[in-house]
């Protein structure tokens, strides 16, 4: 069970793979360049001491030939003190001339001679393979003399070699084990630990978590890559941020899609509801008086009353035509520059023109000339709305207060009437459509409650701010941006 969890983990963690891998490497290597040494090293070494030994006796032969006996010693013993061969010169007649670090004495080389222990003998050149070499003599001439170079070749059997190397096998295997576990294991940590760390934060990026940034401490492909991780992250993370922004527009897109949904069906739901009762009753005279039925054989006095029905009915159809004009109109398309100073003396003059608004005093108050940039149609039909409001609610006798002035960058417009205080929680109401403070629904003195929701819309699209307030003299309306 150990050993299966242990494969796994070796399967999975390329930390392990590459010990493993760098392990077996390093060791097959190791091994590998010991059986080199085994089959190889005994025969090198070989050839190598012959030729050596060949260059010094060609060298003590060369130097022969200068004729000077005395740099042939100083050769011999270069040689000697080199090859660790004991190098022996004789004349043609076989006496002894010189040996290396020994006093010479006349003697023969047909006899045996001992030199400090050592026994020489002429003739001894039998090489055999994998053996060591008795001896070899080479002949040259000093000035005319005949000179003979006997030299000993001590060189132990290849076999010996071969079998010193076997016999520490085990020894040097266990060296390489040991060697090269520990050299996998710091070379993987090393190769590994930036493969770790870009694993760990892609995995962040790919939770999209971009909080943590690789470092790039080299020019290579490894500092490349994690320069082009860290860009990633960056681009992914500009991109997440983008894209949350669209869909968070596209969230209130679809919201406000789905309020002005429910808002229309609201509204053609109240629309049929307030246009049923009046078309009913306007029928219901018409045919009352079709039929002469009575008191609708009065004519001039239900064909009036139906008249003032239907032009209920006509400018509550205009205001609902205003309000589709929201949904309708490409606003940002339709902003203009204009005087909104001039816009409100306008409408306070024309209202002072009609009939039954003549005796109600409006009083203008105005510091300077007001510029603002919006949709011309929709503000003018706000503040007429909003004028149109107080005059209707305003007591007799009072006079309705309008201000208009410079804030900061933008505007303030105000319109104060004299009327008794609203409840609190109705102020907000009274914006929706058809909702009227006069619950009985006499259009006469309630209205069709379309007045303050074409406000409210008009002036939303536009992103300008307004509230409708109790004041302790009446009520004041503010528009402002």
């Amino acid at each position: 069970m150990l050993v299966i969890k242990w494969m796994n983990k070796v399967r999975t963690r390329i930390s392990w793979k590459m010990f493993m891998l760098f392990a077996s490497v390093i060791l097959l290597f190791t091994v590998l360049v010991y059986v080199m040494l085994i089959l190889f090293l005994p025969q090198f070494y070989y050839n190598y001491k012959m030729k050596q030994i060949s260059n010094y006796a060609n060298n003590v032969v060369k130097t022969g030939e200068t004729g000077d006996l005395e740099k042939v010693e100083k050769a011999l013993n270069e040689f000697m003190k080199n090859t660790n061969t004991l190098p022996i010169l004789a004349d043609s007649n076989g006496n002894l001339v010189y040996i290396p670090n020994v006093n010479i004495t006349t003697a023969k080389l047909g006899t045996p001679t001992i030199i400090n222990g050592t026994e020489t003998e002429d003739n001894q050149t039998t090489i055999k393979h994998n053996e060591a070499v008795a001896s070899k003599s080479t002949s040259f001439s000093i000035d005319g003399q005949i000179y003979k170079l006997i030299y000993t070749i001590n060189i132990q059997k290849i076999n010996d070699i071969s079998m010193a190397l076997l016999q520490f096998a085990p020894y040097f295997v266990l060296f390489a084990l040991i060697l090269s576990l520990f050299t996998a294991y710091f070379f993987s940590r090393i190769m590994v630990k930036p493969l770790l760390r870009m694993n760990k934060v892609a995995s962040k990026i790919a939770h999209l978590n971009f909080t943590e940034v690789l470092p790039v401490i080299s020019n290579d492909e490894i500092g490349q890559l994690s320069g082009n991780l860290n860009e990633m992250a960056i681009n992914l993370e500009r991109t997440m941020l983008e894209l949350n922004e669209v869909n968070e527009k596209l969230k209130k897109e679809i919201e406000k899609e789905r309020q002005l949904e429910e808002m229309r069906k609201s509204f053609v739901t109240a629309i049929s509801h307030e246009l049923k009762s009046p078309l009913a009753a306007v029928m219901g005279q018409i045919e009352a008086m079709y039929y002469n039925i009575a008191p609708y054989d009065n004519y001039p006095k239900y064909l009036q009353e139906s008249y003032q029905i239907l032009e209920k009915m006509s400018q509550m159809i205009q205001e609902m035509l205003s309000v589709s004009k929201v949904d309708q109109t490409n606003y940002m398309a339709e902003k203009t520059t204009f005087s909104l100073t001039a816009m409100v003396e306008n409408i306070i003059n024309s209202k002072k023109t009609v009939p039954n608004r003549m005796t109600q005093e409006i009083i203008f108050q105005m510091k300077e000339d007001v510029t603002i940039t919006a949709n011309h149609a929709f503000t003018e039909k706000a503040i007429e709305n909003i004028i149109e409001n107080a005059l209707n609610y305003s007591k007799k006798g009072f006079a309705i207060l309008v201000t208009i002035r410079k804030q900061e960058q933008s505007f303030y417009f105000s319109v104060h009437n004299k009327s008794t205080s609203i409840p609190t929680e109705e102020l907000g109401k009274l914006f929706s459509p058809f909702y009227r403070l006069e619950k009985s629904g006499n259009k006469k003195t309630g209205g069709n409650g379309l007045g303050l929701f074409i406000v409210a819309k008009f002036l939303d699209i536009q992103s300008i701010k307004y509230k409708l307030i109790n004041e302790d003299d009446g009520l004041t309306f503010q528009m402002w941006k």
